[in-house]
């Protein structure tokens, strides 16, 4: 992700999400579980080399990268989909 790009709030209803950073820099949000739209999250942390954030299903969350970071924000990322039964 180039820098200034961000993901808005979102959820995924049966996935889980894995992202490791491996170069830039950037700010990760995550809300409670059925968190109103407007609602503050309930963490915020930054993300930088070798930082590794897990999201699970329906947990609101956003990304971005920063503006004055030194490149883009490179991440490997590994999305496992857990339908509900």
């Amino acid at each position: 992700m180039p820098p200034g790009q961000s993901v808005d709030r979102h959820v995924h209803e049966s996935k889980y999400e894995i992202f490791e950073v491996l170069s830039g820099s950037g700010e990760f949000c995550v809300w409670e579980l059925g968190a109103d739209a407007n609602a503050n999250p309930k963490e915020t942390f930054p993300l930088e080399k070798d930082v590794v954030v897990t999201v699970g299903p329906k947990e609101p969350h956003s990304m971005r990268t920063l503006e004055n970071s030194d490149g883009p924000l490179v991440m490997t990322y590994i999305g496992i989909v857990a339908p509900e039964k």
